[in-house]
């Protein structure tokens, strides 16, 4: 008799371990990694997006999908190889950019081509229609991924530390660019396109490293370009889209509920996004006018005649390096934007 109890009790006791076991396991949350190639949490419009999304899931999931992000530099990897990080399940999703991929992908490099003077809303369509759709092809034939978000970027302008003389001969200026055909351009204008970390950019235009950089305005507040940026050129065009890249096993590994949760999130953080993307805009805008920065007008002859260099010396060079379904998109998106 006294086996059986033990015995009985050996049972009972083992029960209790395998269900706290099994409850265990089954309140464990799943842990995803999202990468952004920002610096830092500053408060811009593609951070505030991912803060917003990665706060949705987590909360509409109950805590059973925790999504953490990582800046730039924390996980030691670079943004040109986000895509074969998500690929390999480095990290699950990541915030980056089109034009990092235009190597690897030409269609994503079609953004880079400086289409000056083309609206927003045409480039938005670029982006949304023309882009988007060939990055995400590309991202499932060749990177096991797909693309949960994408948007614009905001629109570039050159700035500049002193006044310049002339726009179309910067012989002797250096200009801080992000691409190859950024540097193609400026080279087109005389000047020295250079390549430098955007933490590096206020102390290099203090000390003369660089003369000007291009970009948008994202980072003119929290790097207090303002202080050491005097002049800009109303040059303006939407240079770029940020994109969430998410790996598809790890997607496909959710539950049905988690996914809908994980698309439903992304799609409501883009309205934000959008309105949010305006403010900042107006904000530095608003700044760079509060610190004295001077704006340095191209007229619209000038433009005119800007862009037919662009055409005339840039683009065969640039469409001579695209292989022939990306050159057909490149020969649609000139005539889309009226090039």
């Amino acid at each position: 008799m006294k086996k059986l109890v033990l015995f009985v009790g050996l049972v009972f006791v083992l029960m209790i371990i395998g269900s706290t076991r099994a409850f265990s396991q089954a309140v464990q949350p799943i842990l995803w990694k999202m990468q952004t190639y920002q610096a830092s949490p500053n408060p811009d419009p593609p951070v505030n997006a991912m803060k917003r999304f990665i706060a949705l899931v987590n909360q509409r999931s109950n805590g059973s999908l925790v999504i953490h992000p990582y800046y730039d530099g924390e996980l030691g990897i670079k943004p040109v190889d986000y895509l074969k990080a998500v690929r390999s399940g480095a990290i699950e999703i990541a915030l980056t950019y089109d034009g990092y991929y235009s190597g690897e992908i030409p269609a994503c490099g079609l953004s880079q081509f400086l289409w000056v003077g083309a609206s927003h809303e045409k480039m938005k369509s670029l982006g949304n229609d023309v882009i988007a759709p060939a990055f995400d092809r590309a991202l499932k034939a060749r990177y096991n991924s797909f693309l949960l978000w994408f948007n614009h970027t905001g629109a570039a302008n050159t700035f500049f530390k002193d006044k310049i003389d002339n726009y179309f001969d910067l012989k002797g200026k250096k200009v801080r660019v992000f691409s190859k055909a950024t540097a193609d351009y400026f080279g087109m204008l005389n000047a020295s396109g250079v390549t430098i970390p955007f933490s590096d950019l206020y102390m290099s235009l203090q000390k003369g490293v660089v003369d000007g950089w291009y970009s948008t305005r994202t980072y003119m507040t929290p790097l207090k370009l303002y202080e050491v940026t005097n002049y800009y050129v109303n040059d303006e065009v939407i240079v770029g889209y940020y994109s969430w890249v998410v790996n598809q096993d790890a997607f496909n590994k959710l539950p049905a509920n988690l996914q809908g949760i994980v698309k439903q999130a992304a799609a409501d953080t883009v309205s934000e996004f959008d309105a949010d993307n305006e403010a900042f805009y107006k904000t530095n805008t608003d700044l760079m006018e509060k610190s004295g920065m001077k704006r340095i007008t191209l007229s619209d002859a000038d433009l005119t005649k800007l862009r037919g260099m662009i055409v005339s010396k840039l683009h065969p060079k640039w469409k001579g390096a695209l292989d022939a379904e990306t050159r057909k998109l490149f020969e649609d998106t000139a005539k889309m934007l009226g090039f």
